[in-house]
């Protein structure tokens, strides 16, 4: 019997196919992650009403509160950069 390479089909046919491959992928296969951080928060009795009724098409609670989060955060580096500001134009 002739053969294409030197390798044995004896050995299995899959580990014949698979000998000396590289990739030019990393191991890691998937996704970035886009959410690294988890945080478990409790919500007065009612809040979770209160954001269902107020929700968007097609969004979920979990974006809404990323949104809030987001939002709040952006407001108060801004304030924190305005009293800055405000704190050297007094030197």
């Amino acid at each position: 019997m002739s053969y294409i390479s030197n390798i044995s089909y004896r050995q299995g046919p899959l580990l014949a196919l698979t000998q000396n491959l590289t990739f030019g992928t990393p191991t890691r296969v998937g996704r970035k992650k886009r959410w690294n951080e988890n945080m478990v928060a409790r919500f007065p009795e009612g809040t979770f009403g209160r954001i269902t009724n107020v929700l968007e098409k097609n969004e979920d609670r979990t974006d809404f509160v990323r949104a809030a989060v987001e939002r709040e955060l952006k407001r108060r580096e801004a304030r924190g950069r305005k009293a800055q500001s405000a704190g050297d134009l007094r030197k």
